[in-house]
């Protein structure tokens, strides 16, 4: 795990990830509007563009409708809200996570391989190389070899982890997360991204907050 093209993605370490299961496309506009009836700007087969309290809030949503014990713990404090992940509902995937799903087995800087050039990303995502200057509906490009769609570019993605340095003892069982801070770690890179944002390393991190550019996708801890 790591990234040696960026400072804040070393030093390269093992992490431990159990079994999952996850959804091969990002949440949806329609998908988000649909179950919890909140606004996610346009209602499309477009990623869904919410803060990060919400896509909790979706998770726990889904894992009702489904007939699943929610994973999350929510009060009337965010900063108290926990995550059981021994729990079978849908949750956001930790850092951890969300790059082996994104390398998808490979070590290489895109999941593809090191090949940064626009014949290289063009099929395989949407980055400011190809995007128009816009999010596009999902799973438009060719999947990763897990067989996952937009795992990078298009939108960037919500983990579950508060943003802090990494840290190097690979023994530490997953979920790795960060005593303090607010910052949450998102992922990916998004459609007006340059190359080196959808490596499979990289980290960004901001405030919880909605923007333009960041959705999530879910995963279940498998039983």
């Amino acid at each position: 795990m790591g990234d040696t093209a960026q400072p804040i993605a070393l030093p390269l370490h093992d992490a431990a990830v159990g079994d999952l299961w996850v959804d091969t496309a990002l949440v949806t506009k329609t998908d988000f509007v649909q179950l919890t009836g909140l606004p996610s700007y346009v209602d499309s087969g477009k990623p869904a563009d919410v803060s990060w309290h919400k896509a909790v809030r979706y998770c726990n949503a889904r894992s009702r409708r489904d007939g699943l014990d929610t994973a999350y713990a929510l009060g009337a404090d965010s900063s108290t809200w926990s995550v059981d992940t021994s729990k079978n509902g849908y949750r956001l995937p930790t850092e951890a996570e969300w790059e082996y799903l994104a390398r998808a087995g490979t070590s290489t800087g895109w999941w593809w391989g090191n090949d940064s050039t626009w014949d290289a990303m063009s099929p395989r995502a949407w980055w400011k190389g190809n995007s128009m200057g816009a999010s596009q509906p999902v799973a438009q490009k060719l999947p990763n070899p897990f067989g996952l769609y937009d795992m990078v570019g298009n939108h960037n993605q919500w983990t579950e982890d508060v943003y802090g340095a990494y840290k190097a003892d690979g023994s530490k069982p997953d979920p790795q997360s960060f005593e303090f801070g607010i910052h949450r770690v998102y992922r990916g890179g998004a459609w007006f991204s340059g190359a080196q944002f959808l490596r499979s390393g990289y980290r960004q991190h901001d405030m919880p907050l909605a923007s333009g550019y960041i959705g999530f996708r879910c995963v279940r801890t498998a039983h």
